[in-house]
């Protein structure tokens, strides 16, 4: 059966109240090699949207066996993407997901599953709709009867997609995407393993662990992560070893490896609402705080690890106190990223407390992995009324 929608939501209902066509069997349906025409290969799209594959062909499978095909959604915007998947109408048709959370610029797997219960032509769409109301079908079709894989050979262990562009990916770090691994056959099928032919590709997650039996109709996953090393581009393979005859079923791999990095180190700016360095004043009535929040920015293209914030106060002559508060060090800070601390100055006699640069004194140190400024420091002054 459908897996039911993990939460009701309007735009998913809407989306398909105008489209239920169902799936239903027909008089008539194209053959595997009539359906297979450039226009059902090509990647469709709508919005951020895109789906390799416009129609999915069953071609001829058992009455009461299954089989599985998969389309390849991927997102091509910059935030998260969600879709809805939705068949209606007969259940020869099951969807592995009805709601989909794509990552920004991350790629899903949609598997469905055909299972014929009598001999005919079945035919049906998958809607996929998006927030705003804009929706895609994927158009299914089956046939009841004689004919699929027996369970023997190469044909009846298949992965989805065939093959699999990471695209380009930053050094240092990482893309991954599921692939489905379907037992289109009539048989079981054991994976004694799964492994792939460059170091740059992992496997590290999903649902196949081996050795393991992958009944008739049924389907699981492989997770592989693409993490190059450097800046060139690669190939590969996924491949997993059974007992079928020929023994080895494969997907191809490519990447390549981006180097992002310019100066490949971290610069530190200290924003205080005023120039870096100057003297920074702060002004206490009658023993009140004047605290501050001041941000340390992360300007370089490489990770800011902010070891500590302390601050020195004169202990000859003084008129008050600094102190720092809301920071707990160490703290990373990526590129462009920034995190804040507070300062505050509390007086205790009427006077004003002059930043002392050549002693240390009223001075605030910002200690991080900045090679160039390690020790960012801040000249402060106060002055106090009591």
């Amino acid at each position: 059966m459908v897996r039911p929608l993990r939460t009701i939501r309007l735009w998913s209902l809407l989306s398909v109240v105008g489209g239920l066509a169902g799936c239903f069997g027909l008089d008539t349906v194209p053959t595997k090699d009539e359906a297979a025409s450039p226009d059902d290969t090509a990647t469709v799209a709508i919005g951020a949207l895109a789906v390799d594959r416009s129609s999915l062909d069953f071609g001829a499978v058992a009455v009461g066996s299954a089989a599985t095909e998969a389309v390849v959604l991927s997102n091509l915007s910059e935030d998260t993407l969600r879709v809805a998947a939705h068949l209606s109408g007969d259940a020869v048709f099951d969807l592995s997901d009805a709601d989909i959370a794509l990552a920004p610029g991350g790629d899903s797997t949609l598997s469905v599953t055909f299972v014929p219960t009598g001999d005919m032509a079945y035919g049906c769409t998958v809607g996929l709709a998006l927030e705003d109301g804009t929706s895609l079908d994927v158009t299914l079709v089956g046939t009841g009867g004689e004919g699929g894989d027996t369970g023997s050979g190469v044909g009846a262990l298949e992965i989805t997609p065939g093959s699999k562009d990471f695209g380009s990916v930053d050094l240092g770090g990482a893309s991954t995407f599921d692939f489905t691994v379907a037992n289109r056959g009539s048989e079981d099928v054991v994976v004694e393993s799964v492994a792939t032919t460059d170091a740059a590709f992992t496997i590290t997650g999903g649902t196949l662990s081996t050795p393991q039996v992958i009944s008739a109709g049924a389907s699981k996953t492989v997770r592989v992560a693409f993490s190059p090393s450097a800046a060139v581009d690669y190939t590969g393979e996924l491949v997993l070893q059974t007992d079928l005859s020929p023994s080895e079923v494969s997907a191809s791999l490519s990447g390549s490896g981006n180097d992002s990095c310019t100066g490949c180190a971290p610069r530190i700016r200290v924003d205080t609402g005023g120039d870096a360095y100057s003297v920074t004043d702060f002004f206490s009535f009658l023993g009140a705080e004047d605290s501050r929040t001041w941000t340390i920015e992360n300007t370089g293209d490489a990770d800011l690890i902010v070891s500590s914030v302390t601050v020195n106060n004169d202990s000859i002559s003084t008129c008050g106190e600094f102190a720092i508060s809301r920071f707990t060090g160490p703290k990373t800070v990526a590129p462009s990223a920034s995190t804040t601390f507070s300062i505050s100055y509390a007086v205790t006699s009427s006077c004003a407390d002059l930043p002392q640069g050549a002693f240390d004194a009223n001075v605030v140190h910002v200690l991080s992995n900045d090679r160039s400024e390690s020790d960012y420091v801040i000249e402060v002054g106060g002055l106090g009324v009591m």
